[in-house]
């Protein structure tokens, strides 16, 4: 991991607000869309082809002596790759947004990066030392997570801004946002993990990503065609085709250029320091536009959810470090 100097950290800082508060603003366009009638199905079709003709000339110049043959095994992982990280994820979104509200997508984001060490830690592909500082932290960390989801999931409460429909703890649509929201982010989850073995065969993670993408859209463009009368394919307000292309650009094509490189520089734990800010914009954003509440449920169980995803990554930073630190050096030869 590069450090760099004041001006690189700069920068850094920088990127990381624009990718976060164009990701807050992406969620109220597509929620704007969504209101306007656009199949979800129609809509991800259209983003991941834009997505895929952005991410592809990235691939091919910046990844040409990386990218290796793709046989018929390591295909057939791509394909899982685009049918769990895209066809599924990107449809459960669509669902959970039109569901909730813009900011309380971006809230049950949060939980995305500690579903991803869930997993991987069940397929042993992570592990806790439970007596350990850094393995103390990562457990508390997924136990705030998963008490944040729950609440955000099951209690709705009164409206902190906006209108108030009183205090609620049923299985109201909100309610099964929330969890088709979590099931989203068990999606992104798996998506993640599984991109760690691909990457060992295939070293190219722009063409991985665009391939993903091409294998997602094929799934749901052959699942619109089955489902979605010809006629719904037409999208004629220019805010709809907005939302779409400014997903596929900048959502699912910029911004993941642009965190891959702020890892780079600085590593994941400032990178996901900036999550809160990407829920405080759309909150406001929708609120100003949509006329969305913020409900109470949503803020405790947000913060719940940070504070775990906080201490997560501080636990997988401080590993990293006492590891390196147990590692045995051959003794110095007089």
């Amino acid at each position: 991991m590069a450090t760099g100097g004041g001006t690189d950290r700069r920068i850094v800082h920088g990127v990381l607000m624009f990718t976060q508060i164009t990701f807050g603003i992406s969620y109220v366009l597509n929620k704007v869309a969504l209101n306007n009638g656009v199949n979800k199905i129609v809509f991800s079709v259209y983003r991941d082809i834009v997505a895929i003709l952005f991410l592809a000339p990235l691939a091919y110049f910046t990844e040409r002596n990386e990218r290796t043959q793709l046989n018929a095994k390591l295909f057939s992982t791509v394909f899982l790759l685009g049918f769990i990280g895209v066809y599924g994820a990107q449809l459960l979104v669509l669902t959970g947004l039109s569901l909730t509200s813009s900011g309380f997508v971006s809230i049950m984001q949060s939980v995305t990066p500690v579903c991803a060490f869930l997993i991987a830690m069940v397929f042993r592909l992570e592990h806790i030392r439970f007596k350990r500082i850094d393995g103390q932290a990562k457990l508390l960390g997924v136990i705030l997570s998963i008490a944040g989801t729950f609440i955000a999931s099951v209690f709705k409460g009164h409206a902190v801004v906006g209108a108030s429909n009183g205090f609620t703890l049923d299985l109201s649509p909100w309610n099964l946002g929330a969890l088709v929201l979590a099931a989203n982010s068990l999606c992104i989850g798996a998506y993640i993990n599984l991109q760690a073995p691909i990457l060992k065969h295939y070293p190219a993670p722009f063409s991985l990503t665009a391939l993903s993408y091409v294998c997602g859209m094929v799934c749901l463009a052959a699942t619109g065609a089955f489902t979605v009368n010809l006629s719904v394919w037409r999208i004629t307000k220019l805010v709809d085709v907005i939302a779409f292309t400014y997903a596929g650009i900048v959502s699912s094509g910029l911004n993941f250029a642009l965190q891959t490189w702020c890892v780079h520089k600085v590593g994941p734990f400032l990178v996901i320091a900036y999550f809160p800010l990407q829920a405080i914009v759309a909150s406001f954003l929708a609120f100003i536009f949509l006329k969305d509440s913020l409900f109470l449920g949503s803020i405790v169980g947000g913060l719940f959810i940070v504070s775990g995803l906080y201490f997560v990554t501080w636990g997988q930073v401080k590993q990293k470090k006492l590891d390196a630190q147990e590692e045995p050096t051959e003794p110095l030869i007089a």
